[in-house]
């Protein structure tokens, strides 16, 4: 079994996917709050994590509306 280790992180946090996808921590806050951001969020406490894969996948497939988007990157 050949194993897979890069330098990118598995988990980003709200301001990585900000600069990534190149909105403002508000924009982000607002359309989540809306229901416009589709990756599903990981809380640590506090803090808000998003799956980077899934990021990725949210925005090739044109960045669709929660209630729309379903990630099957995490199915085995």
């Amino acid at each position: 079994m050949e194993s897979k280790h890069t330098s990118e992180p598995l988990l980003i946090g709200v301001s990585e996917f900000c600069r990534l996808t190149s909105i403002s921590r508000a924009l982000y806050f607002e359309k989540r709050a809306a229901g416009r951001i589709g990756p599903q969020e990981i809380r640590f406490g506090r803090k808000i994590l998003l799956r980077a894969d899934e990021v990725r996948d949210w925005v090739a497939a044109s960045c669709p509306p929660r209630r729309a988007w379903r990630w099957k990157g995490g199915a085995k």
